[in-house]
């Protein structure tokens, strides 16, 4: 892919790219440029937590609240495209715009307010484009490659080597999913937190068969990930650079996991590098990361803070 990918990118260098990623949990921008060696790297990047998926799972559909916070919130994104003077946006929706029962709904308003066209992806063109995106700055990595995308709604297993996509499985269930089905106490309880970890462990060993009997290298990509990089570094301001590469260790994630549980909600909010908007949900999604390493015996994972929207990118720049 990369000779292709590399001659396709030089004839639009000097050109501007925006990709919006509408998640379960979060809406993501990304405005990106194009050099004339034809490297896409990123001048802008935003992001904004909506959770469109809240409550899915009890009424099938997006609140109205949500829908019109979603709504503004690409408003916004749209001006801040017109201002980077950004060519073309692309548009995709993922696990929450999947399943709503009202999805389609949502996506005729933003169409007719704001002119903007959303095209709803599958969970293994999710994963291709996580994939892609994910490993789009680090060409090194040696032999089999696994890439962990963990979303409000679903997590992506990807794997292949670093120039090459070889297949993906989409997990029914994120951070968000299992947090409104297994946790209801605040501090969550031992209980709580046992009975997730045995549905995830149990999903994975039934799809173990599917999936790469050995893998050299765990990279984690998407808001989860990022999120415990950052506060494995008591990150006061998020640094795109300090947690691009970053290598998390699973003796840093168990302890990340041990200071999450035992705090309320409230007091969540102290921690530092952890957004308000993710604190409730960022425990489940680090004990799916957990399980992960478990299941490949793996003592760290490397972090990476490209995935889905650079993807995304480049697969309208290698079809179009």
């Amino acid at each position: 892919m990369s000779g292709d990918l590399s001659k396709k990118l030089k004839q639009h260098a000097g050109q501007r790219f925006a990709a919006i990623d509408i998640g379960t949990n979060t809406i993501l921008l990304l405005i990106a440029e194009v050099s004339p060696e034809g490297y896409l790297y990123d001048i802008y990047q935003e992001q904004a937590i909506p959770r469109l998926g809240r409550g899915i799972n009890d009424t099938g559909k997006i609140s109205p609240q949500a829908a019109a916070q979603a709504i503004r919130i690409l408003e916004s994104y749209k001006q801040k495209c017109a201002e980077c003077g950004v060519n073309r946006i692309f548009i995709v929706g993922t696990a929450a715009l999947r399943t709503a029962k009202n999805a389609q709904q949502l996506l005729e308003q933003i169409t007719s307010r704001l002119g903007l066209e959303i095209e709803i992806i599958p969970g293994e063109q999710e994963a291709r484009f996580a994939f892609w995106g994910a490993l789009s700055n680090k060409k090194n990595l040696p032999g089999q490659i696994l890439v962990v995308d963990i979303g409000g709604g679903s997590t992506e297993l990807i794997w292949g080597k670093a120039e090459e996509f070889e297949n993906a499985i989409s997990l029914k269930f994120g951070s968000v999913w299992l947090t409104e089905r297994f946790i209801r106490s605040d501090p969550v309880t031992d209980d709580e937190v046992s009975e997730l970890e045995a549905y995830v462990a149990t999903q994975l060993r039934c799809y173990r068969s599917q999936l790469p009997h050995q893998v050299d290298v765990i990279v984690g990509t998407a808001g989860t990930v990022t999120t415990l990089a950052a506060m494995a570094q008591k990150l006061i301001t998020y640094d795109p650079h300090r947690i691009d590469g970053f290598e998390l260790t699973s003796t840093e994630l168990l302890n990340q996991i041990s200071e999450i549980k035992k705090r309320t909600l409230i007091e969540r909010l102290r921690l530092p590098a952890l957004e308000p908007n993710r604190a409730d949900v960022i425990l489940a999604g680090a004990l799916i990361l957990h399980q992960i390493l478990k299941t490949w015996n793996k003592k760290s994972l490397l972090v990476s803070d490209r995935g889905l929207r650079f993807g995304v990118i480049i697969h309208k720049l290698l079809t179009t």
